[in-house]
């Protein structure tokens, strides 16, 4: 594997601002996002309300002083477990970065921040076609819930 470094996003750093923009929006172009880019407005909208989101924690990825990885979580309660737990919202690695671990990396480096947060789980959503993401997610032990779960929305 390639050295890589991660880092706990600091949404006041110039740095990550620029490295959070350039990851969310390869993610939003990409086939298993929106395919639509991330509009200005829309970003300094979210760093701005990330900024005041106590239950944000962002991970950001660095090869060769590159970012080229992020996953944006929250902190939130478990009560059939009663605990804290970590949901992973995003988890973007770069197309021109994916194939030599970046993404197991970033994955093993939210356990253990998980972990040493004492979260009783982690929980993410993945798309059903999305079988890159669901081989990642499999070999590092997370599982469908029974019974199957469907993702609902009610856009306001």
């Amino acid at each position: 594997m390639k050295e890589l470094s991660y880092e706990i996003v600091n949404l006041t750093m110039e740095e990550h601002q620029k490295a959070f923009y350039k990851l969310m929006n390869a993610y939003m172009l990409d086939p298993m996002g929106s395919s639509t880019p991330f509009e200005q407005e829309l970003y300094h909208k979210v760093l701005d309300d990330l900024e005041h989101q106590d239950n944000y924690l962002g991970v950001l990825v660095r090869h060769e002083g590159e970012f080229i990885g992020l996953a944006n979580c929250f902190y939130a309660y478990s009560t059939f477990r009663g605990g804290r737990l970590l949901n992973i919202h995003d988890f973007i690695v770069l197309p021109e970065a994916r194939g030599f671990g970046a993404g197991r990396y970033l994955m093993k480096s939210i356990k253990a921040i998980a972990r040493k947060g004492n979260c009783c789980k982690i929980t993410l959503e993945v798309r059903e076609d999305n079988t890159v993401a669901k081989s990642l997610y499999l070999s590092e032990e997370f599982d469908e819930l029974e019974p199957k779960y469907q993702f609902w929305q009610c856009i306001l």
